[in-house]
């Protein structure tokens, strides 16, 4: 593919921006605006069809912002994730994009990618017309929303648009054509499948929850766990860690409590070993006493030795 390398290291004052060919205009904006910028765009195109690889590196400030504005035709845009998390904005609405997560944008409109830090994708452009002849649905049923790669056709289409990229190099530019062809059948297919499958994504969130929730019940003891064991245990990050407990009643680090005074408190009332309240206070994960003593007596409304004597004094 043909690389395209653009740098900026100036400081960013109010704005920062820099066309791509026609195809891009990547904007920095204060007070998001880091003061480096790298910005890393390859791109094969063949006739109607483009494929880009694009590389983003905030250098580990909050948020880069890009910002993809109409094409001359009309066109569809798969943003394919590789690496990283982005959140799309676009017209008051707003959703997050994970690893290896894909969505569809109207290439006419004008959108906003927020990345942290780095980020990674492929984005396949194709007349919006290729779309609709190669399946039943209507383009704006599959617009504007995440569609999960985990299943079904949308993992197989996510699969070859990755082999794609990695094949281009080798191939011969006469043959993109085919190269592309096949891709966007591929791709219609498993998008077209995943619009009547609204329900994939939330069943993958609930069965990545439910993991989550033994992983820590498994380790509930280790005074070590925290937000960044838990997610990289399960390939994810932190904020993608924070971002699918939103809708539960406890966060992640929350739950660890919770489930650590309960466990305290059950071993409190059953002890057999005449343990001390702090040798089982430690023996359930909690590193630091004073605050263990503190969010016990917020909790339970007493203290330990309070809440034993209450129930040994009934059996």
């Amino acid at each position: 593919m043909n690389s395209n390398t653009l740098n900026s290291k100036d400081e960013v004052t109010d704005q920062w921006s820099k066309r791509v060919e026609n195809d891009f205009w990547i904007v920095a904006l204060e007070p998001y605006a880091p003061t480096s910028f790298d910005l890393n765009i390859e791109k094969r195109n063949s006739g109607s069809y483009v494929l880009f690889h694009i590389l983003v590196d905030a250098h580990k400030l909050i948020r880069a912002h890009e910002h993809i504005l109409r094409s001359e035709i009309t066109d569809l845009l798969i943003i394919y994730i590789c690496q990283g998390e982005c959140d799309v904005h676009y017209g008051g609405k707003s959703f997050g994009l994970a690893q290896t997560d894909i969505c569809v944008v109207n290439g006419w409109e004008s959108y906003i990618l927020d990345f942290d830090c780095f980020a990674e994708m492929l984005v396949f452009r194709m007349p919006i017309s290729a779309f609709e002849t190669r399946g039943k649905e209507n383009s704006d049923k599959i617009t504007f929303r995440p569609i999960s790669t985990q299943t079904g056709l949308a993992q197989i289409a996510a699969m070859t648009l990755e082999e794609a990229h990695k094949q281009l190099g080798d191939i011969p530019h006469n043959q993109d054509r085919m190269l592309f062809n096949n891709l966007a059948s591929t791709l219609c297919a498993g998008l077209q499948n995943s619009s009547s499958k609204d329900e994939e994504r939330s069943n993958y969130y609930e069965a990545l929850i439910r993991k989550i929730r033994r992983y820590i019940e498994d380790n509930i003891e280790d005074e070590t766990l925290n937000a960044e064991i838990i997610a990289n245990s399960h390939n994810i990050s932190v904020r993608y860690l924070n971002k699918i407990f939103e809708a539960e009643p406890d966060t992640a680090i929350q739950y660890i409590r919770s489930l650590r005074l309960r466990l305290f408190a059950q071993r409190l009332i059953s002890d057999k070993l005449n343990l001390t309240v702090k040798e089982i206070v430690f023996s359930c994960g909690f590193s630091d006493y004073a605050h263990f003593h503190r969010t016990f007596i917020k909790h339970f409304q007493c203290t330990p030795n309070e809440y034993r004597n209450r129930f040994t004094s009934v059996l």
